[in-house]
């Protein structure tokens, strides 16, 4: 399975017609799940994500079949031998792909206080991560790299930030409690006002491609 790395700008759903209609598209859970929120933006980027996995779904498989494993995190029993993982924030959904487990997240850059910045990071990975860098930006990539790593693990939130060590930045290397992480690998895009990191066990990890909808709703990427 060729890596793959899909984004795309939840704008596109602000209509309301359009949104609507690609509503309908999802099956029945993520429509759910998009129900669920009460803000636009909100429910724009879970369904922007969901459109992301369906359109990729069903061009790997010809189904929506999408299964759970017990700790949470979603495979294809169609193809077992291929893993995804989503993420959005801000107004981007983000999709990876890969051959191998692979955890993906994007954030909006966002403020950290002294007290949250302390909980979530050692004093050596914040002084290294903000060394010649704006201090919230800096923290923010510093998290995407966490937080790809616990999604790459399958453990989400369960193994707590301060777990994962970011050991040395440039290239990314960690431990996290009870894991062998010395396969893992960081791949990272950066824009003024976003970070995106994707752990997986491939280097570099694939180039970002720009997902538009196109007639009746469907993605297509730009190559």
């Amino acid at each position: 399975m060729e890596d793959r790395l899909y984004i795309f700008d939840t704008d596109e759903l602000t209509d309301p017609e359009v949104f609507g209609r690609c509503l309908q598209r999802m099956p029945a859970y993520r429509r759910d799940k998009v129900s669920a929120y009460r803000f636009g933006r909100d429910k724009r980027l879970s369904l922007g994500a969901g459109m992301l996995l369906e359109d990729f779904v069903c061009s790997v498989t010809g189904t929506n079949d999408i299964l759970t494993e017990p700790e949470g995190r979603p495979y294809l029993a169609a193809a077992p031998g291929v893993h995804f993982n989503l993420s959005h924030s801000g107004h981007y959904a983000v999709l990876a792909v890969s051959d191998r487990p692979v955890g993906v997240d994007i954030e909006l850059t966002h403020h950290f206080d002294d007290s949250l910045a302390r909980f979530v990071y050692t004093d050596s990975e914040i002084e290294a991560a903000v060394a010649g860098f704006e201090r919230d930006a800096a923290l923010t990539r510093l998290w995407t790299v966490k937080e790809s790593v616990m999604k790459q693990l399958g453990t989400g939130m369960a193994l707590a930030p301060k777990q994962v060590t970011v050991i040395q930045r440039h290239p990314a290397r960690v431990r996290a409690e009870g894991f062998d992480c010395s396969a893992l690998r960081f791949t990272e895009y950066h824009t003024p006002e976003y970070a995106l990191t994707v752990c997986s066990e491939h280097e570099p990890f694939a180039p970002l491609l720009t997902a538009h909808l196109g007639s009746g709703g469907i993605l297509s990427a730009a190559e």
